[in-house]
């Protein structure tokens, strides 16, 4: 049997990382979108614009569209968060489908290489997904070997495809590990769909965001899995500053040193071990790469999420919740003060003359 093997790889090239940006204040004449992508500062569009270039996008508008879209290297970014230190990228799946022209098996195995750069697969997000009715995949690191394997055969193996379920009937899952920066997507020729081609043309590997994803068995038998995400899938990356291992070590570089703004705080990329966040302060919220970036929270206004059933106060930081005079807090409710009585009691007076 030949194996016609088309490898599709998504890399993001990183150079210049360790200098930030010379206008790492507020990028006055930056965008900060780009078509329906809010593009906050750490990330930047185009030159000068990014905290360094390893976060830097580019806002171009796709083949046959007129409306543009960030791209971080080659992926193209959907959705950016500063507060929890993810992006939202479009990533290839790898394909593995009979070719009747050959009466082979035909692969397509997608990559990843994020090595050097700020991002890195989140394990939490993430997991490692195989569709098919005789595949054996795997995602392959330089470390691990992850994947599964999913089959159809109801006679032999009791396995009955369900929609909505991926625990090895036609679809199957596994976890990814923690600090991973490249992949290959791998099929074992061993488990194909030659014999079944006709009701199971295609096996699938993704690596993809979990909440993403739900299984309909129309994926076994025709390309709706494929043509539903046009080849490309969501992906979660985790995010950090590398320009210091450890907040302690990037404290003492105040040029470089990216939480800026009053009421921000460092935190450890403890997830993969290497680099640095930045977050507000409780009580505030905002931007913390930027001067003046955190804002109080202004918590009266937001009553669901801050009850107070009294006299709400903001305050900087924080907020207080008091009682009208007349009334007292009991369990964060204002009660009454109950007046005292002071019932008529007979009075004899004694007088001795």
């Amino acid at each position: 049997m030949t194996k016609l093997l088309h490898s599709t790889c998504l890399l993001i090239c990183i150079s210049g990382v360790i200098g930030l940006a010379a206008a790492a204040a507020g990028h006055p004449g930056c965008k900060t979108r780009c078509g329906d992508v809010d593009i906050p500062f750490l990330f930047g569009i185009g030159d000068d614009c990014a905290i360094h270039k390893g976060f830097r996008l580019e806002c171009n508008a796709t083949k046959g569209t007129s409306n543009p879209k960030p791209f971080l290297g080659n992926f193209e970014v959907t959705k950016i968060s500063m507060e929890d230190g993810k992006v939202w990228v479009k990533a290839y799946m790898s394909t593995q489908c009979y070719d009747q022209s050959t009466g082979g098996m035909s692969y397509n195995d997608a990559s990843a290489n994020l090595i050097g750069s700020s991002f890195w697969l989140s394990y939490t997000d993430n997991k490692v997904t195989v569709i098919g009715c005789q595949t054996l995949a795997y995602m392959t690191t330089d470390s691990y070997v992850i994947g599964c394997s999913s089959a159809c055969d109801n006679k032999v193996n009791k396995l009955t495809p369900k929609n909505g379920s991926c625990s090895g009937a036609g679809c199957c899952q596994a976890n990814v590990p923690k600090s991973i920066q490249y992949y290959q997507g791998y099929f074992n020729e061993g488990y194909n769909t030659t014999k079944i081609w006709m009701s199971s043309p295609c096996s699938y590997m993704a690596v993809m965001e979990t909440a993403s994803f739900n299984f309909s068995t129309s994926y076994l038998t025709s390309s709706v899995f494929y043509d539903t995400y046009k080849g490309v899938v969501p992906v979660v990356y985790d995010w950090a500053i590398i320009t210091s291992k450890t907040c302690e070590e990037a404290r003492r570089n105040k040029t470089s040193y990216a939480c800026i703004s009053n009421n921000s705080q460092c935190i450890d990329n403890l997830t993969n071990a290497q680099g640095y966040r930045c977050k507000c302060s409780n009580g505030y919220e905002g931007n913390p790469y930027i001067k003046d970036g955190c804002k109080d929270i202004d918590e009266c206004l937001n009553n669901a999420t801050y009850p107070c059933k009294g006299i709400c106060t903001n305050t900087l930081g924080n907020f207080t919740c008091s009682c009208s005079p007349g009334s007292y807090m009991m369990n964060g409710d204002c009660m009454p003060k109950k007046k005292l009585r002071f019932d008529s009691v007979p009075v004899v007076v004694v007088s001795s003359n």
